[in-house]
């Protein structure tokens, strides 16, 4: 019997096993799903959050992440969410999920969007777990803020 090489690729569902040079395809679901008020997010689409003004804190976007697999997954890293970027620091984490999630089991965040600078803010949202076939699940958000308009609240 010879030895023979399968490679697995994911992207974008689909699953793709290359054996001795015959393609499969398969259907794959990510074990994550995320959604941002109530509506799913898919790992690198772009949530926008309304335009404010600078120094305005939006309400915070409930964010919920669904164990869609079938193992236990845990959140790891010294954050499990993080959002990286030049814009990172305008969208805020609020209380970090922790612990592991059971198949068919949900837990949210709150991600506030609070800009301290003028124009288009965009950051990278990483999501971080155990999961053998997704370890992170990274989303996109993004808004602009505009200063407030000079003499505003003048009579």
């Amino acid at each position: 019997m010879k030895n023979r090489v399968m490679t697995f690729i994911a992207a974008a569902g689909v699953l793709l096993l290359a054996a001795t040079g015959s393609v499969f395809a398969s259907s794959w679901e990510s074990p994550i799903g995320v959604k941002i008020w109530a509506s799913p997010v898919k790992p690198g689409a772009t949530y926008a959050y309304p335009a404010t003004q600078v120094g305005v804190r939006l309400a915070p976007a409930p964010v919920i992440i669904t164990n869609t697999g079938k193992s236990n997954i845990s959140f790891t890293g010294a954050k499990a969410v993080t959002v990286t970027g030049p814009d990172g620091a305008a969208y805020i984490v609020q209380e970090q999920p922790k612990g592991s999630l059971a198949p068919g089991r949900s837990m949210s965040f709150n991600l506030a969007y609070a800009p301290t600078s003028a124009g288009r803010n965009d950051a990278l949202v990483t999501i971080h777990t155990n999961s053998v076939a997704m370890p992170t699940f990274s989303f996109e958000v993004g808004s602009t803020a505009d200063h407030h308009p000079s003499g505003a609240g003048a009579i």
